[in-house]
């Protein structure tokens, strides 16, 4: 079986890139919108079997608490002033001081950040609302995590070739993990399953390949699409540049040609590691009360 890899990086963001930036062109989106939706609404069904009162009986989630924290979970990447100025969606698990934000704070920051407003919020008996938006908030960097171009971290827009892929997650949870969903829940805190989450991304990143259709013995690296930084620098995209999900590909004179359900078991992948995290996520604030209207 062959294997090609030493990516070379194209380089930084252009004049033109920066540019758009400055006057409002909106990078670094992560999953789309619709993704951040649909693995929150499926991490939520998952539970739901989980969820019990302490006398051991069957308890629902009301749709309304639900929405409530999916639109959290996308307000976090519409609220600009504080995405741009405060805290980035970026996070290198391997470099914490990487400047992967600029002059913001970086995502595990933000995690932190939260876990500390959502303990006053419970210790000071904050409404309902206000806990289910820190749970949102919470979320959606959680599951940023699970995006490669996050991790490295390389600059993107919104029409970055994986996160425009529409896929659909096939996870779910059997009613027999729910143990395990609850020592995990216990066990782990938000910023532990954050890292986590980023460092599982990153291995799979840096060591992870496509199968070829044509050539039949080629196997391309992921990092043909995503190369690592270096220096405390932002990533690039790779030799072969934004084009995760396209066809046929150029490498110089060779033409490669990815099925795209390759494409699609690498992405669904990645949406699974994301639902799985927020599914541990919302049972660890489901057991500390946080989604109880009466708390």
């Amino acid at each position: 079986m062959r294997c090609i890899s030493n990516a070379i990086p194209l380089g930084r963001l252009g004049t033109v890139a920066w540019t758009l930036y400055l006057f409002g062109a909106q990078p670094a989106l992560a999953y789309s919108l619709g993704d951040h939706e649909q693995i929150t609404l499926a991490a939520f069904r998952a539970v739901a079997p989980c969820l019990t009162d302490p006398e051991g009986r069957p308890k629902e989630l009301p749709d309304s608490l639900q929405k409530r924290v999916i639109q959290a979970n996308l307000w976090e990447d519409r609220n600009l002033l504080n995405k741009w100025l405060r805290y980035s969606h970026f996070y290198h698990p391997s470099s914490d001081e990487i400047e992967e934000a600029g002059i913001r704070e970086n995502s595990k920051a933000r995690i932190l950040d939260l876990e500390d407003r959502m303990r006053d919020a419970m210790l000071g008996g904050a409404p309902l609302a206000d806990r289910l938006r820190l749970l949102g908030f919470m979320l959606h960097h959680i599951q940023d995590m699970s995006v490669p171009l996050h991790v490295l971290p390389v600059n993107h827009f919104w029409t970055d070739g994986f996160e425009s892929l529409d896929v659909r997650s096939s996870a779910s949870l059997a009613s027999e993990s729910c143990e395990a969903l609850v020592a995990e829940a216990v066990r782990l805190s938000p910023v532990d399953i954050h890292e986590q989450v980023a460092r599982s991304t990153l291995q799979h990143t840096l060591a992870g390949y496509l199968k070829a259709t044509l050539p039949s013995d080629l196997m391309v690296p992921l990092t043909w699409f995503w190369t690592e930084g270096s220096e405390q620098r932002f990533g690039s995209y790779g030799v072969l540049g934004n084009a995760f999900g396209m066809g046929w590909l150029k490498l110089g004179r060779q033409s490669i040609l990815i099925r795209q359900d390759e494409f699609i078991r690498y992405k669904r992948d990645r949406l699974a590691a994301a639902q799985a995290a927020s599914q541990a996520i919302i049972m660890k604030h489901w057991l500390l009360g946080a989604l109880d209207a009466a708390r």
